[in-house]
């Protein structure tokens, strides 16, 4: 069966992605162009960033094969080489701060990393060494399976959580949907899946043999067909 490959990779208006940043709690920064994770001892303060693809392009019944968040380096402050992993979100945010996933509406733990903000347990996760160089693309292998669940509804997609392990002096930050300049930078989804072609039996039965027969002409004409003798 074949593989099809579809590619998210929305503009300024079409994605949602943030950061949320510690010194600023109460600060939505929706419209950067950039998205942040990590910590920076020089304005202690520490970044976690909020993306979500729609998903509407695929048909609840798709099969996810493979999916992987691809995000372009834009720099890294880390003083060494460092693991970044991404979560499941479980709150349905809007314009989120450190301290309030919506207007009002705060996290269970200030930074959205609370057992009832995300999940616990991250669905893909990427190890950058200390030099790599802006424009990189950092590829994170996501756990189809996870993925599948946003499709059928079985878990809500809220999207993911992208935080550092460590949280010290290892600031990194990646292009946003929001950035304009180069399209090719902003963050993409790249979804595999297996799409099915079945004959239905036995009312285009009729229909199959005429295809073997046009595909196969010399091997089909020789076989006796139902109902007919030699």
């Amino acid at each position: 069966m074949p593989t099809y490959t579809l590619t998210l990779q929305p503009g300024p208006g079409e994605v949602l992605d943030t950061s949320i940043v510690s010194s600023v709690p109460d600060v939505a920064s929706d419209s950067s162009a950039s998205l942040g994770a990590g910590e920076t001892s020089l304005a202690v303060s520490t970044y976690r960033a909020l993306l979500k693809f729609n998903l509407f392009a695929l048909a609840p019944s798709t099969v996810i094969q493979s999916a992987v968040l691809s995000l372009a380096l834009q720099s890294n402050l880390a003083s060494g080489a460092r693991t970044f992993r991404v979560f499941r979100l479980k709150r349905a945010w809007a314009a989120p701060t450190w301290n309030n996933f919506a207007l009002g509406q705060a996290w269970q733990t200030a930074g959205g990393f609370g057992a009832n903000d995300c999940e616990q347990t991250d669905i893909g996760s990427v190890s950058i060494p200390a030099a790599d160089p802006p424009g990189t693309a950092h590829a994170f292998t996501l756990t189809a399976a996870k993925v599948q669940e946003w499709l059928s509804g079985a878990f809500a997609n809220n999207g993911l959580l992208l935080k550092a392990d460590t949280e010290t002096d290892d600031l990194h930050f990646w292009w946003s949907g929001d950035y304009v300049a180069v399209p090719s930078l902003r963050p993409k989804l790249v979804m595999g899946d297996m799409r099915n072609l079945k004959v239905t039996y036995p009312q285009d039965l009729a229909l199959a043999e005429l295809i073997l027969r046009s595909l196969q002409p010399s091997a089909v004409s020789d076989q006796p067909r139902p109902g007919k003798t030699r």
